[in-house]
């Protein structure tokens, strides 16, 4: 059975973009290691910038398995790599003039958990063109610190507000 540390990590295609990555330093140690406590681990290693590279490359790799899966030619390493940062390059362009917007239209910022408590964050996302959605969780304890994450993808038809309940579900199974 495909794990997702197979998929994202180990996989010889996903081994190769790490390695070619900036990430690899702080990351090459830690490949043996499931893929929710390495997301820990980095959450805890890496800034903000370095966390999304790490995050966007992985979505990357995993489009690209689907991709292969449906019949696609892979692409070699370099060219992912060189993707995926061009992509996130892009996506942050286009989004730093609605993310000072926000900012300054008061939009509630994320607040960590009281001490001694921790926060469930979920959140989850509807492919608009399939019947796939996906859905991810990150606990943090009171500085912020990653100490628990997950993910899934499920097929079927639900809309938006269905997934966002299937994440918060999901998230609170997770957090038991």
């Amino acid at each position: 059975m495909e794990t997702t540390s197979h998929v994202l990590l180990e996989c010889p295609i996903s081994l190769e973009v790490w390695r070619l990555s900036p990430l690899w330093p702080t990351l090459g140690d830690m490949i043996p290691l499931p893929f929710a406590d390495i997301l820990c681990l980095l959450g805890r290693k890496l800034t903000r910038e370095d966390l999304s590279l790490f995050c966007w490359l992985a979505w990357r790799l995993w489009g690209e398995r689907n991709e292969v899966l449906h019949g696609s030619e892979p692409r070699d390493p370099f060219s992912l790599l060189e993707a995926g940062l061009s992509s996130l390059g892009e996506w942050t362009l286009l989004h730093q003039e609605d993310l000072v917007q926000q900012g300054l239209e008061g939009v509630d910022h994320w607040q960590p958990p009281s001490h001694g408590f921790f926060k469930l964050n979920v959140d989850a996302a509807v492919h608009g063109g399939s019947k796939q959605v996906g859905f991810g969780v990150v606990v943090p304890n009171t500085i912020g610190e990653v100490v628990g994450a997950m993910s899934s993808a499920l097929t079927g038809g639900f809309s938006p507000f269905a997934t966002e309940c299937l994440a918060l579900r999901e998230g609170l199974k997770f957090a038991k």
